[in-house]
């Protein structure tokens, strides 16, 4: 089935904010007459209604309320601008930006208990994990929320953490618990009297049904949808239900709908400034065109959407993008062109592995430069308090001087207190901002240790790059399961990849209990490498060492699983040693790897071994001859290698005990 868009209803504002005249409530916050209670509310409707007219306004407007909140002693309005600024950000594409101001509104709603609003907050980041993929951290807000909600009787914010817990069963076809998510919450919009919230339900429904195959009712919801948004708004809604027409048309072969449904989506997605909607229906129509062999149409709207995704790094995007650039310059002829979105696919592939342990990294960051700005604000904001205390005492010193020479000197006495009860407050502040950043740093810099190795996390700190390097002899270890296409037909998502996770996770405890470094998981493959960044005169030992222990694993895990009645994974392992190239790849979603024609030759062992077995290369042999029993197989004939010297290696003992 096509991809279709998320559903609706993603985002919840703290309050409910009716259609105003922004000039009128302009007014209000530039009347200084008004309490300032009464301003900043103004300021927060103003900021909230501009986003979906102007973006940058309405982040200004939310910085000023942010600023002047903390100001008058109003934190829970510096929350709620920080909560404006996320769902800005969030519109514009900018998903980490967006993730940053809610786990900084977040931040200040936990300290003030405020309930409602970090309900609102938690759903609103399981989205943006949503959007990623990252499907288990987004439930994990979803239920939060969903708690927080049930506590309070928010029918609305139940509503929200439900539907969305409903579409993550749907993308992973989970359609039964999709539709019954779906339905309660139909029925819940339908009795509060929210129209947007039934016609997000009805579009939501309408993606089931097209995704199950059942085209006509697939339509017919969304129409209902379509007929609600364009008479209720918002446009962003209306946009989304006219994107998600355009497979049902296509598959129904109405392609002159097609190209009008997407068109009207595309001019409002524009008229919004909704990158990611943008991004979406130009890769949507690429696809069109891609399957009715309209190639020159199909590169256009697909590079299109790629070079946006790139410039906000929408992983998933790219790699959209890429494939259907590959297959059109395929078709087209354009061989070159072809390989080059062929190997950025792969690469996007490659990255999303990754991605999550990256972002969390991304995450502590943005903690830790907060607590540093935290850290200014308290002591500037103290400062300022006092000197501001300290000149009102001295100018009623002043004036009763001559009739109250007494009063002034305990007037006097009192300022060298309240200055040294400053100097005492604001070392107590410091000490207590520069723990909070050193345990946030504490755990960034772990976070990084756990993608990099340790000599290359510290020259990143240091430097702000690493420099690939070049390693004359490493032995390279890669590990596939047998039959994983064939297993993975009978689990459901949810245990597929718990069982991939156990697995990997023992695998990750032999890496680090024989000192190798693990450099990535493609799907059902692992890849790790001994001998880098630093050497020792054991660590081609120990890389067989480790191959043999993730062997005798899977066969104890195997045992256990088939005991049990239950599937269970076989491993074919290979190990070659020599030269590569090792450093950090990308910017901003890094990852360590390596490269060279030893990966190549390593993943040539893997295949070209048995199930259950440690294949490893002559040059490997040479390496460790004597400290292992080695069965000789061969010179074995490998894909564009030639014929290369093969071996099983063993070693006697105990299976390896990970408990």
């Amino acid at each position: 089935m096509k991809k279709l868009l998320l559903c609706f209803g993603l985002l919840i504002a703290v309050h409910t904010c009716t259609a105003v005249n922004i000039d009128s409530l302009l007014d209000v916050w530039r009347d200084h007459r008004q309490p300032d209670s009464i301003r900043l509310v103004a300021l927060y409707d103003a900021a909230y209604e501009l986003i979906y007219i102007d973006r940058d306004t309405a982040l200004y407007f939310a910085e000023l309320q942010y600023d002047f909140a903390l100001k008058s002693g109003y934190p829970v309005y510096a929350a709620n601008a920080r909560y404006i600024q996320g769902v800005n950000y969030y519109y514009a594409g900018l998903y980490t930006e967006a993730l940053e101001h809610y786990q900084l509104s977040l931040n200040l709603f936990e300290e003030l208990e405020k309930e409602a609003s970090i309900a609102s907050c938690l759903n609103n980041m399981g989205a943006i994990f949503t959007l990623w993929g990252d499907y288990l951290v987004a439930v994990s807000f979803y239920t939060r929320s969903l708690k927080i909600a049930e506590q309070l009787k928010d029918s609305l914010a139940a509503y929200n953490a439900l539907k969305n817990i409903g579409d993550i069963n749907r993308r992973q076809k989970d359609y039964t618990k999709a539709m019954e998510y779906n339905q309660l919450c139909l029925q819940s919009a339908i009795q509060r009297g929210d129209k947007n919230g039934e016609a997000s339900c009805l579009s939501t429904i309408g993606l089931i049904h097209y995704e199950q195959g059942d085209l006509e009712k697939a339509l017919a919801y969304q129409l209902k949808s379509l007929e609600i948004f364009r008479q209720q708004g918002p446009k962003s809604s209306e946009a989304y239900v006219l994107r998600n027409m355009g497979p049902i048309y296509q598959e129904q072969g109405q392609d002159a709908k097609v190209v009008e449904v997407y068109r009207q989506s595309l001019e409002l997605f524009k008229e919004i400034s909704d990158v990611r909607g943008i991004i979406d229906v130009d890769i949507a129509m690429s696809r069109f065109y891609l399957e009715r062999g309209k190639y020159a149409q199909a590169i256009t709207y697909s590079r299109r959407g790629l070079d946006m995704a790139r410039e906000i790094g929408l992983v998933v995007e790219i790699k959209d993008a890429a494939l259907v650039l590959f297959e059109s310059y395929q078709k087209a002829g354009n061989y070159k062109q072809a390989l080059d979105m062929h190997l950025l696919y792969r690469t996007m592939e490659d990255s999303m592995a990754s991605e999550a342990a990256a972002r969390e990294v991304m995450r502590q960051e943005f903690t830790y430069k907060y607590e540093k700005k935290a850290t200014a604000d308290s002591i500037r904001a103290l400062e300022k308090e006092k000197v501001m205390q300290a000149e009102l005492a001295a100018e009623k010193a002043l004036s009763q001087q001559q009739r109250q020479q007494t009063y002034f000197l305990y007037t006097g006495l009192g300022l060298t207190l309240l200055f040294c009860g400053f100097i005492v407050n604001r070392m107590m502040v410091i000490r207590k901002q520069k723990a909070l950043i050193s345990l946030e740093k504490e755990r960034s810099d772990e976070l990084l240790r756990n993608i990099l190795p340790d000599e290359t996390a510290e020259e990143l700190k240091k430097y702000g790059s690493a420099k690939a390097r070049h390693f004359d002899m490493v032995s390279v270890i890669f590990t596939d399961f047998k039959g994983f296409t064939h297993i993975a037909e009978k689990l459901s998502p949810t245990e597929l990849v718990a069982e991939i996770d156990y697995c990997y996770k023992a695998f990750d405890k032999i890496v680090e209990k024989f000192g190798l470094e693990k450099i990535k998981t493609i799907g059902d493959a692992y890849m790790c490498a001994s001998g880098l960044p630093k050497q020792s005169e054991e660590c081609w030992n120990d890389a067989v060492r480790a191959a043999i222990a993730i062997r005798n694993f899977m066969k104890q895990y195997k045992a256990q699983r088939e005991a049990e009645g239950r599937l269970a994974f076989e491993v074919r392992i290979g190990v070659h040693s020599g030269p590569v190239v090792a450093g950090i790849v990308g910017a901003k979603k890094f990852a360590y790897d390596i490269w060279g024609d030893t990966v190549n030759t390593a993943a040539r062992m893997e295949s070209s071994g048995a199930v259950g077995k440690v294949n490893i290369s002559g040059s490997t042999y040479d390496l460790v001859e004597g400290k292992f029993k080695c069965e000789y197989r061969g010179k074995i004939p490998v894909k564009n290698k030639g014929e290369i010297d093969m071996y099983f290696a063993e070693e006697s003992g105990k299976l390896v005990d990970l408990s």
